[in-house]
């Protein structure tokens, strides 16, 4: 979902998010506003409020070439480690 907005702007402590359309701010807003505020005030030591704005010029999709990240883990039988 994230991968659609683009951030816009940082004033005065406030965050301007761009959305593509009213149902991605509506779900950043419901589901993602606290860790976005947490994360952004850690980063810049320093309270941070988002806005998110509708910009109906970013497109609705965004294809991924790469994985972001990918994980592997090797588990031993009968050992419960992880290697």
């Amino acid at each position: 979902m994230l991968a659609t907005c683009r951030p816009a702007d940082l004033l005065n402590n406030h965050l301007t998010l761009m959305v593509p359309n009213d149902f991605t701010r509506d779900r950043v807003d419901s589901r993602l506003r606290q860790v976005i505020e947490e994360q952004a005030g850690s980063f810049f030591d320093s309270p941070v409020t988002l806005i998110c704005l509708v910009d109906d010029s970013l497109p609705m999709t965004q294809t991924i070439t790469q994985p972001a990240l990918v994980v592997s883990a090797t588990v031993t039988a009968g050992t419960g480690s992880d290697r």
